[in-house]
């Protein structure tokens, strides 16, 4: 059993925000926080179409039908943009969200799973969307539903994270606001923010569209707008700036022409967002347009500061702008997460949000916890989630990272035919070309596994994996993460279905917490052990196909 040396950074891929990393430190005003700022009025005829039960834009104000002013504070609530099934999506889920004093949930969505012409394509998952959507409005909130990721306008491009990020939306997308502001048109508590993240690209393309350097044709923000116009839909819309979302100074010189439009910021803390620069980068548009902060926090830093967090809060509620805070998942403080479990106990961060929140709606009722459920992957509808790592390793040849130096990059894809025991599996594909190569499909957890036992199957279906360990793989808070012990090789090459197990109470590595478990998976290496001996035969060059199937504890 061997522990790898992993970065924290490669499980925050897996579910992280799709923005620009940099370093820590945020420069905070000395003395209490500016007064929160009241509401701009919403005064006068209210003159703009609003959807049903919904709200309008009246100058820099969001109002209510009933003409009072409404601001939007509450959480992103990731998984839909990485599973079409989604991660502990519940009524509860949100029942546990609205008690925190959210009155507004963020869904950010990926385009792959809703057009029915991409190979993603779940015929499941507008109608999980309808079922987020009506559980956030029973708990009280309403929802934001975000188009996260996209394909770049390659049907099936958004493979993995790192594809599905796009500078800007692509031609593709006005068909899925096309059809998505059809759905939601008849209820104005669904806010429409039409693309997540645009970057490096310029401010005529963010506004109408073009070539980009990526090599695709961007929607511009306007095209997508006028999609969901033109299907009837009169909700309010979000529109994100540009240095991914968090720049809206070239607004004013490229507005979006229509009505009821908010437009959306995303400061994290990286050296140029800090708070000295907010008033010039997207803090000024506050005195002319509704503006809300529909991601921040304080990205990729261990030591869980809040410091960061609670000035974008501050300068917000100063500034009368709605937020939702990144993000409603236990990611870690990397992440960063708001939550440490599935029960809805509050990490450090998550504790000041929840404050905050509660600083706006007064204590909530709290909702009652209860059992969760044993891990059970059976992939018989699909990847459940699962990622390959990629991490960018300084030390050994990840095949999962996007760009593998001199190596093959592996793939993770899915068989809705072949299974053990039911149809549905995992297809991992990687070609070993020598030692200190490794892959891993994983899956983010946050768990508590004292003396669990994990259990997979694994078949290797074409190809070869002399030289090649594979076994079960488990990372722990702090990142230590150990693997279970190998497969027997001759069962591997007997084409048939193998069994692997391992029982976590053996873990030798002191290290590692089985309380805290924070992800599980599947790993294959070439790597020798510490000492540079070789504890496996030579590796032989050709691409196998390793299926995977029945993840369980």
């Amino acid at each position: 059993m061997r522990r790898w040396r992993v970065s924290p950074w490669f499980v925050m891929l897996l579910v992280a925000p799709a923005c620009d990393r940099g370093e820590r430190g945020v420069e905070v005003a000395d003395g209490p926080p500016a007064p929160a700022a009241p509401p701009p009025g919403c005064g006068g005829p209210m003159t703009p179409p609003f959807a049903p039960d919904g709200y309008y834009v009246n100058g820099n104000a969001v109002c209510s039908q009933a003409g009072k002013a409404h601001v939007f504070r509450g959480l992103a609530r990731p998984s839909l943009e990485w599973s079409p099934s989604g991660d502990h999506l519940s009524e509860r889920d949100f029942r546990l969200m609205a008690s925190w004093g959210a009155n507004v949930v963020r869904l950010p969505l990926n385009q792959a799973f809703w057009l029915e012409d991409s190979p993603q394509f779940a015929a499941s998952y507008a109608p999980l969307v309808d079922d987020a959507v009506s559980w956030a409005k029973a708990a009280g909130m309403d929802v934001i539903l975000d188009l996260h990721w996209s394909d770049a306008g390659t049907v099936g491009g958004c493979t993995s994270p790192p594809n599905c990020q796009q500078q800007m939306a692509d031609e593709r997308s006005i068909t899925f606001w096309s059809e998505v502001a059809a759905r939601y048109r008849g209820d104005g508590r669904v806010l429409f923010e039409l693309y997540n993240e645009p970057h490096d690209v310029s401010w005529q393309v963010w506004k109408s569209g073009g070539e980009t350097s990526a090599g695709f044709r961007a929607a511009g923000m306007q095209q997508l707008y006028d999609a969901v116009r033109a299907a009837g839909a009169d909700n309010l819309v979000l529109i994100g700036g540009l240095d991914w979302a968090y720049d809206l100074s070239g607004v004013v010189a490229n507005r979006i022409d229509g009505y009821n439009i908010v437009y959306a910021t995303h400061p994290y803390n990286t050296p140029n967002r800090q708070p000295a620069a907010w008033e010039k980068s997207w803090g000024f548009l506050t005195a002319t347009d509704p503006v809300m902060v529909t991601e921040f926090g304080n990205l990729n830093d261990p030591s869980c500061s809040t410091d960061y967090t609670g000035a974008v809060i501050d300068y917000a509620d100063a500034h009368a702008a709605g937020w939702t805070a990144w993000a409603w998942f236990p990611g870690g403080c990397t992440f960063p997460g708001l939550i440490d479990d599935w029960t809805g106990t509050a990490s450090v961060t998550g504790s000041l949000v929840k404050a905050a929140l509660q600083r706006h709606s007064g204590p909530r009722p709290e909702v009652e916890p209860e059992e969760e459920l044993p891990l059970a992957f059976s992939f018989d509808g699909g990847a459940d989630g699962w990622l390959l790592n990629p991490y960018k390793d300084p030390d050994f040849t990840n095949l999962g990272a996007p760009s593998a130096v001199g190596a093959v990059p592996a793939t993770l894809g899915f068989s809705a035919s072949e299974g053990d025991r039911s149809p549905g599996s995992l297809e991992l594909r990687a070609t070993f070309t020598r030692p200190n190569q490794y892959v891993i499909a994983n899956r983010a957890v946050v768990r508590d596994l004292t003396g669990a036992t994990l259990r997979a199957r694994v078949r290797l279906e074409s190809g070869t994996l002399a030289g090649v360990r594979v076994s079960l793989h488990a990372c722990s808070i702090g990142f230590v993460c150990p693997a279970g012990p190998a497969a027997d090789p001759a069962s591997l090459s007997s084409r048939e279905w193998v069994s692997l197990q391992w029982d976590l109470s053996g873990v030798e590595d002191e290290g590692f917490d089985a309380t805290r478990v924070i992800s599980v998976g599947v790993q294959l290496d070439s790597t020798p052990l510490a000492g540079g001996v070789a504890d496996a035969p030579g590796v032989d060059d050709g691409e196998a196909l390793l299926r995977i199937d029945d993840f369980e504890q």
